[in-house]
């Protein structure tokens, strides 16, 4: 027997003339395990349609995409699970099953065809180069797997690094790394508010850039001839591909030698002046009655009154 034949079936008992003497009804379940698994990308058919998948399955970063994860044969009907890479995505999927029946009227077969099926994938960048995995299996017998590459197209990733200069540093740059998928077609620096650019091979103002090619990855070098005051300021990197135009900020941040003065430091370092108040005659000191402002005006006066006072005491 195999999982076709599980269905219901009915026995009748006839006696003479034909008559039904009795009517005997069971249910045979065989347990048989998933003869194929395939993954369909968009809204093909999944219960008329037997295609067999490419070894790769392309997606762009953040767009909904149909995708079906399609379990043909088993019984009773297979559990499936989807994943991509080592993180489990069969919650994001919905269950169905569609049945199907084969053969001449009275012995006629049921075969099941099961799968995950979502109309929202989305993958990210993150996703790109990962395995997308779909698994089957009717508990107890062998799991079916079916395996595929997942490429995703997306739009430049920049991770940039600012640096730091001193005035009249030389040859000074700020740097950033750039990975995209398809590959970045035309990339450029935004030097200044007025949007003045510089590209490959260009020079401008004092700026040049360089370009190098490592591991996948875009390495672009904005240098500048010599630091100067103006120097210190924001830069942005524009990359774009066929997917999507990116940019990102780096700054250069001016540094201070021990002879130079930091303006911003000197006014975080001094302590504001506070003029202080007394308040009270019990808290004066009584020789503030002869230092300052006051005893250089009355000071005279108090010492011919005491010089006279000691004459009469004698």
């Amino acid at each position: 027997m195999s999982g076709r034949d599980s269905g219901n079936y009915t026995c009748d008992v006839s006696g003479p003339g034909s008559a039904i003497l009795g009517i005997v009804r069971y249910t045979v379940h065989v347990k048989a395990a998933v003869e194929k698994v395939y993954i369909v990308q968009g809204n093909a058919s999944s219960s008329t349609s037997d295609q067999s998948t490419t070894p790769t399955i392309t997606f762009v970063e953040g767009e909904p995409t149909p995708v079906r994860c399609i379990a043909r044969g088993g019984s009773p009907p297979p559990e499936i699970e989807i994943s991509i890479g080592r993180s489990d995505y069969t919650k994001y999927f919905r269950f169905d099953s569609v049945p199907a029946m084969s053969g001449d009227v009275g012995f006629r077969s049921l075969r099941m065809t099961t799968m995950l099926v979502t109309d929202n994938f989305r993958a990210t960048a993150d996703d790109d180069g990962k395995r997308l995995n779909c698994i089957a299996k009717v508990p107890g017998l062998t799991e079916v797997l079916k395996s595929i590459i997942v490429t995703v197209n997306y739009a430049p990733r920049i991770d940039c690094k600012s640096s730091a200069a001193y005035v009249g540093d030389r040859n000074i740059r700020v740097t950033c790394d750039v990975t995209a998928r398809p590959p970045v077609t035309s990339w450029y620096w935004i030097l200044d508010d007025n949007g003045t650019t510089v590209s490959e091979g260009e020079v401008m103002n004092g700026y040049w850039t360089i370009v190098t090619y490592l591991d996948g990855k875009m390495h672009l070098e904005l240098y500048f001839r010599e630091a100067v005051e103006e120097s210190f300021r924001k830069y942005t990197l524009v990359a774009r591909n066929t997917v999507e135009k990116r940019s990102a900020v780096v700054l250069l941040t001016r540094k201070y030698r021990d002879a130079e003065s930091n303006p911003q430091s000197s006014a975080e370092q001094t302590p504001p002046y506070r003029k202080q108040h007394t308040r009270g005659r019990s808290n004066r000191d009584p020789s503030s009655l002869i230092s300052g402002s006051g005893a250089m005006h009355h000071g005279p006066a108090l010492t011919l009154l005491s010089v006279a006072l000691l004459l009469c005491v004698h």
